[in-house]
């Protein structure tokens, strides 16, 4: 099966109360987020026993909302704030067999670029001015992908037997507007 979709996404804005350094609350005030999302994907199964499944997507984001750090009333405060746009684009596939009755195979990869526009924003390391455009958004992996081998015998109607081993990938992704502290994961 085919499929395609396009859908919009909504965070609504909000008037919210932040705390200063010294803990002091004032009220901060943010638009709504949105996005338009795009996908075209595809669903199949083959023999009752292989499954393969892909998709493509491009999110375009809108007034952004992210948490950022500002100078007011002579101090530095954290808050939440629409920051600007960026847009994310990628692929992504998993593959399932089903190899013996009692052996389960499952695989999964995809990459994702997320990439900022035209967002003006002040560098308090390099105590400057500058612009993320072109950048990497933070908090989405390069790529990430899986392997899993699950095993379930039936011993009984009622009681089954089972182990099962995972591997995840997860490549590099950034923690910060600038995109200058990132990690890279592996797990087993």
């Amino acid at each position: 099966m085919g499929y395609g979709s396009i859908s919009q996404g909504f965070q609504p804005g909000d008037l919210v109360e932040e705390f200063d350094a010294n803990g002091n609350a004032f009220a901060g005030k943010y638009k709504p987020e949105t996005t338009w999302n795009y996908e075209l994907g595809l669903k199949s199964t083959f023999f009752g026993r292989l499954r393969f499944n892909a998709a493509v997507f491009y999110i375009d984001y809108r007034d952004r909302l992210f948490q950022t750090v500002a100078f007011q009333a002579n101090q530095f405060i954290q808050l939440t704030e629409n920051i600007g746009a960026s847009r994310s684009y990628g692929g992504e596939f998993d593959v399932s067999a089903r190899l013996t009755q009692d052996l389960y195979f499952t695989t999964s990869f995809g990459v994702t670029k997320a990439i900022w526009g035209n967002v003006p924003y002040y560098d308090l390391d390099l105590n400057q001015p500058t612009n993320l455009s072109g950048r990497t958004a933070p908090y989405t992996p390069a790529y990430q992908g899986s392997v899993s081998l699950d095993w379930s015998h039936h011993l009984t109607d009622y009681l089954t037997l089972g182990a099962r081993a995972d591997a995840t990938l997860v490549g590099q992704q950034n923690w910060d507007l600038r995109t200058t502290s990132s990690n890279r994961l592996i797990n087993w």
